[in-house]
Parts: C-alpha cells; sequence; structure tokens
C-alpha cells in the first residue's frame, strides 16, 4: 500500500539556524555547528520559517514513512548538541583487581588507556571520537565523563569503552567486571540563565507552595496509611494537578517528587528547581547557625560527670517503673477480678482463673 504524501514538522528553538542543501543538514548553535548527510534517505524538506521545518515523503511505503521519524529525531540531536551538549557518565565496576583508566592525547588525538582490566597486564586504547571531550571526574570515585555536541560520537565513544572491558571465557553472570554507562545528559551552559529568570522563579515559588499544601494531607511520614475507598475524592489521596488518586501516603509523596508531576506543574527541567544562591547567603546563614549553637550552649546547665551519671541512673529507673507498671496493668486486664473460690482452684492448679 502507497501513501501519496506524509510530513512530519520540527520545530526550531530560538538561535538556531538549520542549512539544507542536497539533502545534507547543516545546524547552528551557541556551542558550534553539526552536520548530518541524509542523502541515502528520500525525503524532500520544506523550510516554512526560521522556526519550522516540514520533512515530507511522497508516495511512500509503510517502511518508506516510517523513516520520516527517524529524520526528524536525526535532525533533533543535532538541535540539542548545538544548544545544551551532551554528557555520558561512565563508572568502573571491579570486584577485585581495580581498574585504572588515564586519558592521554597523542599526536593531537585523544585516546583512554585502560590498564589492570581483571589483572591482565595488557593495555586497552580507545579513541575519542572528534567532537568529545574524556575526562576522569573530581568529584566521583572511578567514574569517566564523556560529553560534547555530537550525540552519536559521545555514545560511539562510550559503547567502545564498554566493549572493550567485556569478560571473556567466564561466566559473566559472576564477573561482572567492566566499564557500563551509569548516567545520560546535557552539559547545560544556560543554566544560569535560566534560572536568574524572574518570571521562573515565581513558578517554582507557586509550585513549592502548592506542594506544601498538598504534603499537608499526609500526617506520617515513616508509616503508610490507607484510605478506605477509591470511588470518592474525599476517601483517597488526589493529586489536583495530575487528576490522580493514590490508596496510602507514601505512594502519593512519591508521586509528588515523580518526573510527570513536576511536568504537569509546569516546571520543564531540574534547573528550574535549583536556587541561585551566593557566597553571601552562604557567609550569612552559616552565622546564623553559629550563633544559635553558642545560645543552645549557653542555655544548657554545666553538670560535672557525678552529676550526670546520677541524672541518667535515676531517668533509667524512671523508665524501668514505667515499663513495670504499664506490663501490670496489661496483666491485670488480661485476668480480672475473681472470686475466692476461683481462686483457689487457679492455685491449686498453676494456671490463671477460670473465664466467665
Amino acid at each position: 500500500m502507497k501513501y501519496i504524501q506524509s510530513s512530519e514538522l520540527l520545530e526550531l528553538p530560538e538561535g538556531v539556524s538549520v542549512q539544507i542543501k542536497s539533502r545534507i543538514i547543516t545546524v547552528t548553535g551557541p556551542r558550534g555547528q553539526l552536520s548530518k548527510n541524509l542523502r541515502h534517505i528520500d525525503v524532500t524538506f520544506t523550510k516554512i520559517s526560521d522556526k519550522q521545518i516540514k520533512i515530507t515523503v511522497h508516495n511512500g511505503d509503510r517502511k518508506h514513512v516510517a523513516t520520516l521519524r527517524t529524520v526528524k529525531s536525526l535532525i533533533a540531536n543535532l538541535v540539542k548538541g548545538v544548544t545544551v551538549g551532551f554528557k555520558y557518565k561512565m563508572r568502573f565496576v571491579y570486584a577485585h583487581f581495580p581498574i585504572n583508566v588515564n586519558v592521554v592525547n597523542e599526536d593531537g588525538q585523544e585516546f583512554v588507556e585502560i590498564r589492570n582490566f581483571l589483572g591482565e597486564k595488557r593495555l586497552r586504547k580507545v579513541k575519542v571520537w572528534e567532537g568529545c571531550k574524556a575526562t576522569i571526574s573530581t568529584a566521583q570515585k572511578d567514574e569517566l565523563i564523556v560529553e560534547g555536541n555530537s550525540l552519536e560520537n559521545v555514545s560511539q565513544t562510550c559503547a567502545d569503552i564498554q566493549q572493550i572491558c567485556r569478560v571473556r571465557n567466564k561466566d559473566i553472570r559472576k564477573f561482572l567486571d567492566g566499564i557500563y554507562v551509569s548516567e545520560k545528559g546535557h552539559i547545560r551552559q544556560q543554566q544560569s540563565k535560566q534560572s536568574a529568570d524572574p518570571a521562573a522563579k515565581k513558578s517554582v515559588r507557586k509550585f513549592f507552595e502548592s506542594r506544601r499544601e498538598q504534603l499537608e494531607k499526609v500526617d506520617k511520614f515513616n508509616s503508610v496509611t490507607f484510605v478506605g475507598s477509591m470511588n470518592a475524592k474525599e476517601a483517597s489521596f488526589f493529586c489536583d494537578v495530575c487528576n490522580r488518586r493514590f490508596k496510602d501516603d507514601l505512594k502519593f509523596v512519591e508521586h509528588l517528587n515523580s518526573k510527570e508531576h513536576l511536568v504537569n506543574s509546569g516546571i520543564s527541567s531540574e534547573a528550574e528547581l535549583q536556587r541561585e544562591v551566593t557566597l553571601d547567603q552562604v557567609k550569612e546563614r552559616l552565622k546564623q547557625l553559629k550563633a544559635k549553637m553558642e545560645k543552645a550552649r549557653e542555655k544548657a546547665p554545666e553538670v560535672d560527670f557525678a552529676t550526670g551519671v546520677q541524672q541518667m541512673r535515676e531517668k533509667y529507673e524512671q523508665e524501668k517503673q514505667k515499663r513495670k507498671a504499664k506490663k501490670r496493668k496489661r496483666h491485670e486486664r488480661q485476668d480480672p477480678d475473681v472470686d475466692g473460690e476461683d481462686l483457689e482452684i487457679k492455685k491449686l492448679m498453676g494456671f490463671g482463673s477460670f473465664k466467665k
């Protein structure tokens, strides 16, 4: 079956320009320029405006039409690369032999050197693809960070590193050593500009106010509170933003912290949830905490060692008496007062009285 015409519309953000010539796409943005050759795919590009591009397939079958979304995704990844970039984090996993990783530069080409994998003396070298940068993390132990504008080059560099550390001739269920991708994200150079926007701060403040109101519905966070029915709004924990009901409070709190709730609340990225704190604000906060500790120390009475031990003993004795009294009351509830005849039989047989 042939489709006469199928099309997809691609939106472009501000500050990004796209040039298409002979199905060679060149995308230019704040972080640089990327290009992609799509001559092997029979599609038609139409530039509607500076912010919209239309991708069309004429008289295509099912598989040909499926390439529309592929082309759209490829160009969208180019746009993301020149705006926010891509960052992959890899962690070193080993049970006994620690993996030693270094980044070296030879004749202008970066390589990742891997030593002591499973105790082997072999030196493994992986080329870092063009436009990518590999660094050893200073904030996290045994972590390698690969970042760049091209998603294909960044992901291919990480794939090469992971593949060269495959365990061979052993049970891979037991030997889990290797270097694996632990996190995928963006470089986000424009994070400070987004957080400095007063409109964004206002929306974040409004979001936290509504979230505080919803959390007031939950009394105890360390235990699960169930409700009786799911039919009425009053008989369940209800989220007005997402129009969902939850039977217990723990699931309700997890939903408030989920990505779905953040997106529906108007928080589009994690950068908007982060507040900008200056160095002066940090110093002022530390001064307040120090003054609070000194004030609490002044109020606390000075007690010598012997008096402190005596107070602890008295407190322990009081708690012991409370436990005994509580235990005595429990026994009295289980064994109420009985008449003399039952009491004699109880003593004779050696167990509690007969229940009436």
